[in-house]
């Protein structure tokens, strides 16, 4: 099912320190023909992370079309009629002094909820376009997924964003310098105006299939004078992580073998061992169990601190199923320092991108509303304010609905139990994407909680 994550860990790299070494988390996002599979997959042979074996047997497998994207698409429903990433799968290597975590999502707008699900958290966004005649005026039109894919990564608190722009060798681009040129103005216009800062965003000319400037400058660019794609990822910076905070969990997966279950999710504040005593937060403070093991990168660890995915694994009661008790959006933390706790309320504030048809978002309605690991049914309860977006002050008068380019601060009821946290508490808890079929409408942050 398309809901259903894989995680899928890369060898050939030996890793050290598991528990200690700085780590940098990335997604690979891009459209569903962008060449995201190509060009991830020829990376990971190249960098050494998959063994050059595989891609050769692969091809012969695949007739030729599938040498590099059949290392990233592993399931048959990904391979058949070349219908790219349908589940999102993780890869770890280490880059210049940290650890590279390589997060590849599914490009099909169908898939967007898994998407943003796994981009929660990320680092580095590595964007793919397709610079082909046609395909990147499609992604880049409002119809397309370009727009809303620099939207999302600067939503989810994304720091560099890396435009990788992929396909330079077919025969109509031709490593052409005035097509390179013409998409990274026109994508780079549009990332700044979303919000990002000129310094944090890179452009690339690549090709996944002939791996120019995946490891090396390319001799058929010349043109180019930037580092290629890996010398770029040895750049990053690792960030600051919040180790000192209350322990925060936001589940990504569950897994269960009778009463014994295995939580996986990223540590997004705070530390955890094995023995500490954790709760979800949806349960409250009756149910507290005890951490029994933890790995990464199936290597067992005892404690992991922020910015690491682990999987936690505990035994239940008897009475109580793993799957019962733990859902993807579940938020774990420490039972005896300043556990999370569900809301009734939360007020953010958002900028309108769209409105559901013709109508503007007014109180009454329930769009899907993304946070961490969690996507619900949220219902806008009042419009409390409109804000001017030039001198960030709230207007005197109050809204009836919100069209869009307006910020606003409004006040959501989420419809089942959901943990959040004020934005500047916890960034990772604090931000919200809005949607309504398939549509992102909306982009905030949480200002205020209600219990």
């Amino acid at each position: 099912k398309a809901t259903v994550s894989v995680l899928y860990w890369g060898g050939g790299v030996e890793m050290q320190n598991l528990e200690t070494r700085p780590r940098v988390n990335v997604v690979m996002l891009g459209g569903r023909r962008a060449g995201k599979s190509t060009l991830l997959g020829h990376l990971l042979v190249a960098h050494g992370v998959v063994d050059s074996r595989v891609a050769k047997e692969f091809e012969k497998e695949s007739c030729g079309d599938g040498k590099w994207a059949w290392i990233v698409d592993t399931l048959k429903a990904e391979r058949e009629k070349r219908r790219g990433t349908i589940v999102y799968k993780q890869w770890r290597a280490p880059v210049g002094g940290f650890e590279m975590v390589l997060n590849d999502t599914p490009g099909d707008v169908k898939y967007m909820k898994s998407t943003i699900r796994v981009s929660q958290g990320a680092d580095t966004a590595i964007v793919t376009i397709s610079a082909a005649i046609g395909e990147f005026e499609e992604d880049i039109s409002h119809k397309g997924q370009l727009r809303d894919i620099l939207t999302m990564s600067y939503s989810l608190g994304v720091k560099t964003i890396i435009l990788a722009i992929t396909k330079m060798d077919i025969r109509q681009i031709a490593f052409s310098k005035d097509r390179f040129t013409g998409i990274s103005k026109t994508v780079t216009d549009y990332a700044l105006k979303v919000g990002f800062a000129g310094s944090s965003i890179r452009c690339i000319p690549l090709s996944g299939w002939t791996g120019d400037g995946l490891v090396t400058p390319s001799a058929r660019m010349p043109w180019y004078e930037g580092p290629p794609l890996i010398e770029i990822l040895k750049e990053n910076v690792t960030p600051h992580r919040l180790e000192l905070r209350a322990l925060r969990i936001p589940i990504l997966e569950v897994y269960k073998r009778g009463n014994k279950g295995v939580v996986v999710g990223r540590v997004e504040s705070g530390t955890v061992s094995v023995g500490d005593r954790v709760v979800n937060g949806r349960w409250g403070r009756g149910k507290k169990i005890t951490v029994e093991s933890m790995e990464t990168r199936h290597t067992p660890i005892g404690r992991a601190v922020a910015g690491v995915t682990v999987g936690i694994g505990f035994t239940m009661p008897e009475h109580d199923g793993v799957a019962s008790t733990w859902r993807k959006g579940d938020v774990l933390g420490s039972a005896g320092d300043n556990p999370p706790t569900p809301c009734t309320s939360f007020d953010a504030q958002i900028l309108v991108l769209r409105v559901p048809g013709h109508r503007g978002l007014a109180p009454s309605y329930t769009p899907i509303v993304h946070t961490h690991t969690h996507a619900l049914p949220c219902t806008i309860t009042s419009l409390k304010a409109l804000y001017d977006r030039t001198t960030s002050t709230a207007s005197s008068r109050q809204p009836t609905s919100l069209q869009p380019s307006q910020t606003a601060l409004i006040t959501m009821k989420p419809q089942s139990p959901l943990c959040v946290e004020p934005f500047h508490e916890n960034p990772s808890l604090g931000r919200i994407i809005i949607r309504d079929s398939n549509v992102i409408l909306a982009v905030g942050v949480v200002r205020n909680v209600h219990y």
